[in-house]
């Protein structure tokens, strides 16, 4: 793809991504509606950053590794379904998802084994790791998709440990159970 069509296109799967966590935020869960829904963090940004100068430097000196429409596509369709898992998580559990995880007990706060998660246990996260391994591939990055899989793997590795601790004090057998019957599909993380 020409580069104008590369930065078009992953201008609008960035703002689709980050507008759609607002919005269904806002639909589902008013209360904690506020700019950390869009997920676009401190930290978040740098690693947009490097995405983008990677893409840069890369098409610059290396143009013949940028112009790999068949990787550019499979990028293409892992940020829709990482996409399409995330939000279909976020719209599943409806008031029961939240951005930062709860380490109070809520009365509506309530165990989603239903929907998409019936068959993954932290879709979330999950569509959030594929949907970052597609930007990189449809950039074309090889060094940012590695430092995005050693680094989201790192994150949600120790994130899903400190989220079931809560979760088994806050449902017991009844997460122990969902938890030995449903994988979280992120290879390494059981």
């Amino acid at each position: 793809m020409e580069i104008l069509t590369t930065l078009l296109i992953s201008f609008i799967f960035f703002f689709s991504f980050h507008f759609g966590e607002f919005i269904i935020t806002a639909i589902y869960n008013r209360k904690l509606l506020n700019w950390k829904s869009t997920l676009i963090t401190g930290d978040y940004s740098i690693g947009v950053l490097f995405t983008y100068i990677e893409y840069f430097i890369s098409f610059y000196f290396f143009p013949q590794f940028k112009m790999k429409n068949s990787i550019q596509l499979f990028g293409l369709l892992l940020i829709i379904i990482g996409d399409f898992i995330r939000k279909s998580a976020m719209i599943t559990a409806k008031n029961s998802f939240t951005h930062e995880i709860e380490t109070y007990y809520r009365e509506d706060h309530i165990l989603i084994t239903f929907g998409i998660y019936k068959y993954i246990r932290h879709p979330g996260y999950l569509g959030f790791f594929i949907w970052s391994i597609g930007i990189e591939l449809f950039f074309c990055n090889f060094i940012m998709l590695n430092l995005a899989l050693i680094i989201l793997w790192i994150f949600f590795k120790k994130r899903i440990k400190e989220e079931e601790e809560i979760l088994i004090y806050f449902f017991g057998d009844d997460y122990r159970e969902y938890r030995s019957q449903t994988p979280t599909w992120i290879p390494g993380i059981k």
